[in-house]
């Protein structure tokens, strides 16, 4: 086991971070290859850097799943973690990586610069494409085995994902029980790269915005809402914030998506803030089936697709969180279920307590 003393407990709290941070990022990165073909199908490299070395594509889960694997240490991880274990999803990784060694194939080097989206620059040797082929199909054989899916499925129960997904969905069920219609609007908010956010500091913002909910104009007709407190392998802390309008008597999910965002930019976290509004056109277009906007509980289509992409999206394990959030410290917030007495959605104060 790990030893800390009080000379150590900085350095030893920072090594958590560190492994728990590349942990989630092998998992999402997995998570994305298994479940997205298209991103499977998007090409490894950009461009040439040389006649031997090319850019990784950030596109591509491998450019996040080799940047976290080069930091990840399973020795140090199991010392630093033995109570909670690693996910399926980073054993599956492992056990395919055994024949291959990935890490010291791609020879991954950071570049001067970034792609759009702030997305860092980084260049692999153009000899390992074959390997990494090579590890991407072993990693595709290995989740077919019965053994990993019932690995998968375990993991659900015991992250309580099975459960939540089966009580948010009948959450919004419920809401569409009392109005058939509803405006829908989603807002990623998160910090800008310049600030170091601390999880006490997190913690503060998203209770003091669910705080203002309850008085600012922009929630009046708020019907119900989801919020999900998160840590990503690049965007650092983050919260992804459903909301359900009346659509009968709030318009424009545009223009509300960003002043949404502005109010958690300037008003809560005093400039440190950004946000993603989902609701531009330009996003939505990205949707194959957008339900987004204003939707009727009858587009049973769309209706689907809040359900189980938007949902499922919402309530998915964290797997930062999993390994280092304190111990009763939640992480999923949504208003009471409604009742038809009950016009307005009653947002709990410090739901994240």
């Amino acid at each position: 086991m790990f030893n800390i003393n009080t000379n150590t407990l900085s350095s030893f709290h920072f090594l958590k971070q560190q492994q728990a941070n590349s942990a989630a990022g092998i998992n999402n990165a997995i998570v994305k290859l298994l479940n997205d073909p298209h991103k499977r199908s998007i090409a490894l490299t950009y461009s040439f850097l040389s006649e031997k070395r090319a850019y990784l594509n950030p596109y591509h889960p491998f450019y996040l799943l080799i940047q976290a694997y080069s930091m990840f240490d399973e020795v140090l991880f199991q010392q630093l973690f033995d109570d909670k274990g690693l996910s399926p999803y980073c054993r599956l990784l492992i056990q395919s990586d055994q024949f291959v060694d990935i890490r010291s194939k791609v020879e991954l080097q950071e570049e001067y610069g970034y792609w759009h989206n702030n997305y860092k620059k980084f260049s692999i040797n153009l000899g390992a494409l074959g390997d990494i082929q090579q590890l991407l199909t072993t990693l595709l054989i290995h989740a077919q085995d019965p053994a990993f899916n019932s690995a998968v499925s375990q993991y659900h129960h015991d992250t309580g994902f099975t459960d939540n997904l089966r009580e948010y969905i009948k959450y919004v069920e419920d809401l569409y029980k009392i109005n058939s219609r509803l405006l829908i609007v989603r807002v990623d908010l998160s910090y800008s790269q310049d600030f170091c956010i601390t999880d006490e500091t997190f913690y503060t913002h998203t209770s003091r915005f669910l705080k203002r909910m309850q008085s600012n104009p922009l929630f009046n007709y708020l019907e119900g809402y989801v919020a999900k407190l998160e840590h990503g392998f690049e965007r650092g802390y983050h919260v992804h914030l459903m909301l359900f309008y009346n659509s009968a008597k709030k318009r424009g999910d545009i223009h509300l998506g960003k002043m949404i965002g502005e109010l958690w930019r300037h008003d809560i976290t005093k400039g440190q803030g950004s946000y993603f509004n989902c609701n531009t056109d330009e996003h939505k277009a990205t949707y194959p089936i957008c339900f987004l906007g204003r939707l009727q509980r009858d587009e049973q289509i769309r209706m689907n697709c809040l359900k189980e992409v938007g949902i499922r999206y919402l309530v998915k394990i964290d797997e930062y969180q999993r390994l280092m959030k304190p111990y009763g410290k939640k992480l999923l917030s949504r208003g009471k279920t409604p009742m038809k007495q009950i016009k307005e959605v009653e947002v709990i104060v410090n739901p994240f307590s």
